[in-house]
């Protein structure tokens, strides 16, 4: 969807929506509940793991792929069902 220009300079609106993870990052979640099961750990990092081979994998028009340059803690979103979105 194309967003209308916004006031006389006729810049384009450009915006980012974000599903909403009640939990916060994932930075926040390990400091919270430091006693985290090794089993819900492994399967962030299988979450994440994830995230990245879609975007990596994932071609537009260009056949170029989408590439996450600031990975980290603070940058993956934790739902309440402890399930990580990058």
């Amino acid at each position: 969807t194309t967003v209308p220009p916004q006031g006389e300079s006729g810049e384009m609106y450009v915006g980012l929506v974000f599903e909403h993870c009640e939990l916060g990052n994932l930075q926040h979640v390990l400091y919270a509940q430091p006693g985290i099961d090794v089993d819900v750990k492994k399967k962030i990092a299988k979450d994440v793991a994830s995230g990245l081979k879609y975007l990596h994998t994932r071609r537009q028009d260009d056949n170029a792929c989408i590439v996450h340059r600031d990975l980290s803690t603070r940058n993956i979103l934790v739902t309440n069902r402890m399930i990580a979105k990058i």
